[in-house]
């Protein structure tokens, strides 16, 4: 009996977390899609857009991250009013998603630190 409550601990505190985590990415890769914020920034994010930088790279913290896109651009809309903040949310872990990944030079980018 000990031994099921220690499983089910384990996943709740554990995995669970890291399934949201996922799942919320997976979400943000749909809002990038239905934004068409790839027009801008390319499906990968690596730029090459009509207008928009490479994000896959971007020296910002998680918060201010969501900060920039609350606030819009010169080019970027604002999501501040249109977009709930659990999207806004998403589409930062699908960003820092890119960030992470194997880009080839092996550099990654830690999403809770301002780089300079």
């Amino acid at each position: 009996m000990k031994t099921n409550i220690s499983i089910a601990v384990f996943v709740l505190f554990f995995l669970a977390p890291v399934s949201a985590v996922m799942s919320d990415a997976a979400r943000g890769k749909e809002l990038y899609r239905e934004k068409k914020c790839y027009a801008c920034h390319g499906m990968e994010g690596k730029g090459g857009g009509i207008a928009g930088p490479a994000i896959d790279r971007l020296p910002l913290s998680r918060d201010d991250l969501i900060a920039l896109l609350k606030k819009g651009t010169k080019r970027m809309r604002p999501m501040k009013k249109k977009t709930p903040e659990e999207d806004i949310a998403a589409l930062v872990d699908y960003i820092f998603s890119l960030q992470h990944s194997d880009r080839g030079n092996g550099a990654s980018v830690n999403p809770d630190a301002t780089l300079r």
